[in-house]
């Protein structure tokens, strides 16, 4: 592996961060990091600057020397900054570690079966790797899990902040019965597989129970499944700690206290769409409303919303029971995601008739939000003058604590997420521009003098701030990032001024009222 210096931005470096922690555990396996007091730090070339607590022992340079690691720089600290990048670099994955590796040392036959007439469920290898990857994904934060057949060792891969890293993968003759493991926990059917399949499974952990979504298909090299992980119960963070900023929040939570109208939340999938929904929700007064919810699936279970789930198969879909709960007294409806003509109709037909409306759409901006409603069949005007908000938003990552790079951001330099968003609140002006103009210029000039927050405002406030970087921002953002542009007359209309130098953005100015018409002279 080419080494990385921790903290530098860029895509080189997520991957390098990826392949340094499976060096890392290559390099001093856990129980030795434990026993000796041993932290790898970082990795240059083919060398290893190390953290220890007693650098002159001899026991721990005879263990460095046996490791082949008698070159490494050492690094003194102390116990109470080894036990924190232990327990960050090693305590999630040294089990699941181990246990693979314990696994590859002493591989079983393929032909035996994987449990024998003595042998307890509990203990089956398949079994044993599945909970304990299951469990060590959770502690790490993970949203989607990955496994993937390869011609030698299958690829495990967590998403974890948005990015795609590797982790310690099964042995290639255990590869098929975790796949089968998982397929008994979604209730799939273990004898197929060439179809597709979809499953769930409800899963009770040490800190709480989760929903796992699960998807598996077959690829040229075998079966490749996707787990994504949904959020425990209850947990939703507060909308004011999104990422919204303190305007921003102040306009979603006016909409939030109308009474009839739409609220559209938009984004690619894994923007957290659903996040901002139930955070919005949650500043509402639920004990004197019905709150009704229709999710596909059902991602933050609510004890105060009556939450209702999406199964097309047995034909009960967002259209459906939409139409069922507009006769169920309803003062907000939460409807997962405007996904089809004859959803979005009714859920227009809902804003208009005297009900508060929280819907997704997958769009890039608040302005691609309402032409996506457009295109699935809503009538403009009625569409126009049903809107309350709208917000567009990403996902991007957060600068780390450490100043140059740590084992709990594994280098990377950045750590966790937080919202970036566009937010346009739908006056009667901008309503009547999105009801009668077709100009793009025109409709962003309105929503502009509106107060409308851009993608490049949001931005740059996050860099003001230092919560992110400028590489990660473009990473995310790419040409969103950029100032909207307005032309008048084919004359382009400065807005902003360039991201990234000196001064922060600036609203155009107001347009200049016309000189007074001068009176007809006197005779």
């Amino acid at each position: 592996m080419s080494g990385s210096a921790p903290g530098i931005e860029g895509d080189d470096v997520t991957k390098g961060a990826a392949e340094f922690l499976m060096a890392a555990f290559g390099a001093v396996p856990p129980g030795l990091a434990r026993r000796y007091g041993i932290v790898p730090l970082e990795q240059l070339g083919a060398g290893w600057i190390l953290g220890v607590m007693e650098p002159d022992d001899p026991e721990l340079l005879d263990v460095l020397q046996r490791l082949g690691l008698e070159e490494a720089e050492l690094r003194v600290q102390s116990r109470e900054v080894f036990e924190r990048q232990f327990a960050s670099l090693y305590a999630i994955w040294s089990e699941l570690y181990e246990f693979v590796m314990g696994l590859k040392a002493n591989p079983i036959d393929p032909d035996v079966p994987s449990i024998g007439p003595g042998d307890q469920l509990e203990t089956a290898p398949a079994v044993r790797y599945v909970k304990t990857l299951l469990e060590s994904c959770f502690a790490e934060g993970a949203t989607d899990i990955h496994l993937d057949p390869n011609a030698s060792d299958p690829i495990l891969r967590l998403r974890v902040d948005g990015i795609l890293v590797a982790r310690p993968a099964p042995p290639a003759w255990l590869y098929p019965r975790a796949i089968g493991r998982i397929k008994a926990l979604a209730g799939m059917s273990l004898g197929e597989a060439l179809q597709a399949q979809d499953g769930t499974i409800a899963y009770g952990a040490d800190d709480g129970a989760r929903d796992l979504r699960v998807s598996i298909v077959r690829t040229e090299r075998g079966e490749s499944l996707v787990l994504r992980v949904l959020s425990k119960e209850g947990v939703v963070p507060e909308l004011s700690t999104l990422g919204l900023g303190v305007r921003g929040t102040d306009l979603a939570c006016q909409a939030a206290r109308e009474t009839t109208g739409l609220i559209v939340i938009a984004g690619p999938t894994g923007a957290g769409k659903t996040t901002t929904l139930h955070a919005l929700v949650s500043t509402m007064d639920a004990a004197r409303i019905n709150i009704v919810s229709i999710e596909d699936p059902i991602e933050i279970r609510r004890r105060e919303v009556r939450q209702i789930p999406i199964r097309t198969e047995a034909g009960v879909t967002f259209a459906t029971v939409l139409r069922a709960v507009l006769r169920q007294d309803p003062d907000v409806i939460v409807v997962g995601e405007a996904r089809d003509p004859e959803t979005a109709s009714l859920v227009l037909q809902a804003a208009q008739a005297g009900h508060l409306v929280l819907t997704t759409v997958h769009a890039s901006t608040t302005l691609g939000a309402f032409d996506r409603m457009l295109q699935l069949g809503c009538h403009k005007e009625r569409l126009a003058e049903s809107m309350r908000l709208i917000v567009a938003q990403r996902l991007v990552r957060r600068r780390c604590e450490c100043t140059s790079g740590c084992v709990e951001c594994e280098g990377r330099g950045l750590k966790g997420r937080v919202g970036v968003y566009e937010i346009l609140p739908v006056d009667s002006a901008v309503a009547r521009s999105l009801a009668t103009s077709t100009d793009p210029s025109k409709r962003l000039a309105a929503a502009l003098n509106a107060g409308m927050q851009s993608f490049a405002q949001a931005a740059f406030d996050l860099l003001d701030r230092e919560v992110t970087t400028k590489a990660e921002l473009h990473r995310v953002l790419g040409s969103d990032m950029a100032a909207p542009k307005i032309f008048v007359d084919q004359t382009e209309v400065s807005y902003v001024r360039v991201l990234g130098g000196a001064s922060a953005p600036a609203l155009a100015p107001p347009p200049v009222a016309p000189p007074p018409v001068a009176p007809p002279p006197v005779a």
